[in-house]
């Protein structure tokens, strides 16, 4: 199972959604840094034979981005690369506050995700400047991110214990002011196949605060204004 450039029809379901991948959903990271806040966003699945391929934007369900934080997203431009930090170089200790996507790797030189041509409408965006400092929201229906080679096992980032989470990716704001709440949102379309090699795409979205939070202080309302 591999997406390969150019996206139209390229995303073949094979089957109905299944329990397996049962949502996407964002976790505080702690960063080091009282002025800035992080959130990791992770596929999470609850079974250790499905394996992850690739996730994207497709007609009417986008991969997409957005935040009111003012600022936008920081970005550690400390790479040869550019601003798009696809994956924390090593070890070093920007891991934990630099905003970047990836599938499933988090530190180390090895599982380097691929992108699609012209990545979120810039051209050669996979190595240029894409997650800008500053950015707070991207919406694309033909942009994707991949495992370059055959589809991993989802256990390969976790162990054989259930349920496992799959990192895609990392933004990083400035922290809100006292009193205020955050809000932040990510989708994308999951491609994934199970343990019988059925191949299937799920949309899934992360959102902060989470959706409990937002009916707890009467903001059911927010996302459906806020979202772009």
């Amino acid at each position: 199972m591999r997406l390969l450039p150019g996206l139209t029809g390229l995303l073949v379901l094979a089957g109905s959604a299944s329990a397996d991948l049962t949502g996407m959903y964002f976790a505080p990271i702690d960063n080091g840094e009282p002025d800035y806040v992080t959130y990791r966003a992770y596929a999470r699945f609850d079974s250790y034979v499905d394996q992850i391929g690739a996730y994207a934007g497709l007609e009417g369900r986008p991969l997409f981005f957005s935040t009111d934080a003012p600022a936008g997203i920081y970005n550690v431009d400390v790479h040869e690369n550019g601003h798009l930090n696809d994956l924390p170089f090593g070890n070093g200790s920007y891991i934990d506050i630099d905003t970047w996507l990836t599938i499933g790797q988090v530190g180390g030189f090895e599982g380097f995700p691929e992108f699609s041509p012209d990545f979120l409408g810039v051209p050669g965006g996979e190595n240029v400047q894409v997650l800008v400092d500053g950015l707070t929201d991207f919406s694309h229906e033909d942009s994707a991110v991949f495992f370059p080679g055959p589809a991993r096992p989802v256990h390969t980032w976790g162990d054989n214990e259930v349920p496992i989470d799959v990192a895609l990716a990392q933004f990083t704001v400035a922290a809100p002011a006292p009193g205020e709440e955050l809000y932040m949102e990510f989708g994308a379309v999951i491609q994934w196949m199970n343990g019988d090699g059925d191949v299937f795409q799920d949309y899934h979205t992360a959102i902060v605060p989470a959706p409990g939070a937002l009916a707890l202080l009467g903001m059911a309302g927010l996302r459906g204004r806020r979202r772009r």
